[in-house]
């Protein structure tokens, strides 16, 4: 078992959704998704310790690209024009 599936929960059950199938919102254009380096995930053979936590949390921080993602989303956002410079 993932470290992560012990550690980790989502709470998609109580979010509501609607879906819009207005074309006028659909994408003009397309890109390719940004590649970003993937940690693979560890697996233990014991249970959960405190120091398997501790350690994933660290690990996390140094490997978070959440941020990145966040940034490179607000400059595609506000700057379209930023992609003919092909910088993501």
């Amino acid at each position: 078992m993932h470290l992560l599936d012990l550690t980790s929960s989502d709470d998609r059950g109580k979010d509501l959704f609607q879906v819009i199938c207005d074309p006028t919102f659909f994408p003009k254009r397309a890109h390719e998704p940004a590649k970003y380096d993937t940690v693979e995930p560890r697996e233990i053979e014991h249970e959960v310790q405190i120091d398997d936590l501790i350690d994933t949390i660290i690990s996390w921080i140094m490997h978070d690209r959440l941020g990145l993602i966040a940034t490179n989303h607000l400059i595609i956002g506000t700057c379209p024009s930023c992609l003919e410079f092909d910088i993501f």
